[in-house]
């Protein structure tokens, strides 16, 4: 994947038809062996100038180890939460362990703050509603029925096109295509449940070297379940072009292709996405 304009090597110097330096950034998984992506900046990407605490943020889930734990069955009646604030505020926690924490939001304001997860990454399903997501690769528009990938880090918001209800998968050790549904080469298996046409990567870059969104300076980082402000010296949407493999996308859940069989199938055969430790399952309307 690749938008507006890059040199043709990495690590290399590259300037704008004005002659201005560009400047680098490496976005990195799992350290230099992962995947990753390279952001070109219109300005120098420097160190906070103001760090603090922050009421910002949403509930983070904590194990009570006083607490009874009676093993019941529940429902969980998500749309009896009460409605209304930021998608970086209105998050409630409903099931989590060490490997994935699942929140749900009926958040109806755009977001007002950038915000960057450094606990995991995020898949939403969007239950209602619409959004675009803007982030350092651009914008990617987000309807009822989506699921959305936001990888751990990526400085983001959401704008919000009234009330939605959606869930939220933050996957501690990352949110993945199956590998069962890859080939040796990394490209979608034919019999995937998915093909690489189904996912709708983001439009971009926001930002050109003529025109640098002033967008807000303030940066929300969460990380080890805290919240922590910064303030930037510039606003960080400045990417006038970038290359990679993380990038945030979104999947149309009518996309998804079921597998059937002449009797019942296990529900791991719904399997979607993964992460270490836990699957996210599709159970959707199938040909009998």
């Amino acid at each position: 994947m690749s938008c507006g304009i890059f040199p043709a090597k990495p690590h290399t110097v590259m300037r704008d038809a004005h002659g201005k330096l560009l400047y680098e950034e490496m976005f990195t998984r799992g350290g230099f062996s992962g995947p990753f992506s390279y952001f070109y900046h219109a300005g120098p990407i420097t160190a906070a100038v103001e760090v603090g605490e922050t009421h910002r943020g949403h509930a983070v889930p904590v194990v009570d180890d006083a607490g009874r734990r009676p093993l019941k069955r529940r429902l969980y009646l998500t749309d009896k939460l009460a409605a209304g604030g930021q998608m970086l505020d209105a998050r409630v926690p409903l099931l989590f362990n060490k490997d994935v924490a699942v929140y749900f939001s009926r958040a109806s304001e755009s977001d007002d703050v950038y915000f960057a997860n450094g606990d995991g990454d995020e898949l939403w399903f969007f239950q209602h509603g619409s959004a675009r997501l803007e982030s350092s690769c651009g914008w990617l528009d987000v309807r009822e029925g989506d699921y959305v990938h936001i990888p751990r880090t990526l400085i983001h918001r959401w704008h919000l096109e009234g009330e939605v209800s959606a869930m939220c998968f933050e996957g501690r050790g990352g949110v993945f295509v199956p590998d069962e549904f890859r080939n040796p080469v990394g490209q979608l298996r034919m019999d995937a449940p998915y093909t690489h046409r189904d996912f709708v990567r983001p439009e971009g870059p926001i930002a050109a070297p003529d025109d640098i969104p002033d967008g807000p300076r303030e940066l929300i980082v969460k990380k080890g379940g805290a919240f922590t402000r910064m303030v930037l010296e510039r606003p960080p949407m400045d990417v006038v072009g970038w290359d990679g493999f993380v990038y945030p996308w979104a999947f149309a859940i009518e996309k998804y292709q079921p597998k059937t069989g002449s009797v019942h199938l296990p529900p791991t055969i719904h399997t979607t996405f993964a992460g270490p430790g836990f699957l996210v399952c599709s159970f959707v309307p199938r040909v009998t």
